[in-house]
């Protein structure tokens, strides 16, 4: 079943079904899961003169995610949260609150290796060991998700926008907080012209491991690695998007968009695949032409 976490979540996969060439970044991007097993249960009610959705759902989940050239298939258990949504006319509102916790949390030999390593150190030569095992060992971490939405599409304007705070005790997994607005305008029926704003920061503070108390040139070289990996996660970045819209038949169309992504000094960024410490601010410009369709 689909997890609608935000306005977008329950269609992000298909292109035809949204304004831009893809949900943005900034605010889909830390967010993997998009189905879970479970149930659901809705009930609609005629409020104020529009119709108030309530939705209720539980479960599990599950998601393979990469990171730092390792992978992590974790299980979610459980999944659960709520969602409502209130419509009328042609505004639409929406709060989300989903919570997951990570379950069976397994790691690639890399991470298992590394895990095991920290039981063959004695703290007395390195006292934030165990500190350190704790905050890359998952299990048993919660994540909770929070968004409210506004969406408005009438004669030839549409806008839509979100926020949302991502609170998670993973430091694999940092809390953030995140945004978007998006303003579009039908220069013809066919024809819709497009800008969006979208940003994404760690809200999460900096994790300092003590570090080990002798001069031992692997120790101080397992230190460093391990202070990256738990900082490295950092989120710094916003972006400025230009694009156009062209419905050239019922169920075919054809968007171009250009992105300028600003990314911060420290910031792996969302853009890359695997994660990478920068030392200064960077600037990308991103062009995208998407044929999308459906049947």
């Amino acid at each position: 079943m689909a997890l609608d976490l935000f306005n977008l979540s329950e269609y992000r996969n298909v292109g035809f079904a949204y304004l831009e060439i893809r949900p943005p970044v900034e605010f889909y991007g830390p967010v993997p899961l998009s189905n879970f097993d479970g149930a659901d249960v809705m009930f609609s009610h005629r409020v104020a003169g529009g119709i108030l959705q309530s939705k209720f759902f539980a479960g599990q989940a599950r998601d393979i995610t990469f990171f730092e050239g390792d992978y992590y298939d974790i299980n979610f258990n459980p999944t659960y949260g709520m969602n409502f949504n209130f419509q009328k006319g042609a505004w639409k509102t929406r709060f989300t609150m989903t919570k997951v916790k990570f379950t069976d949390v397994r790691g690639n030999v890399n991470t298992n290796m590394l895990l095991a390593e920290f039981d063959t150190i004695p703290a007395v030569i390195w006292p934030g060991v165990d500190m350190a095992r704790d905050h890359l060992d998952i299990n048993g971490s919660e994540i909770v998700y929070t968004s409210l939405g506004v969406a408005y599409d009438y004669s030839d304007w549409i806008l839509h926008g979100e926020l949302s705070h991502i609170n998670s005790t993973a430091t694999l997994a940092a809390s953030n907080n995140a945004g978007y607005f998006t303003v579009g305008k039908r220069i013809t029926p066919s024809v819709t012209v497009y800008g969006k704003y979208a940003r994404a920061l760690t809200s999460a503070e900096r994790v300092n491991v003590a570090p080990p108390v002798i001069e031992d040139e692997n120790l101080w070289g397992l230190y460093g690695y391990v202070d990256y990996l738990m900082n490295s996660n950092t989120i710094d970045q916003y972006s400025h998007a230009l694009g156009l819209r062209w419905n050239i038949m019922p169920k075919l169309n054809i968007k171009l968009e250009w992105d300028r992504v600003h990314v911060g000094e420290g910031s792996p960024g969302l853009y890359v695949s695997e994660s990478i410490n920068l030392d200064t601010d960077i600037v990308m410009n991103n062009y995208s032409m998407t044929l999308n369709f459906i049947f």
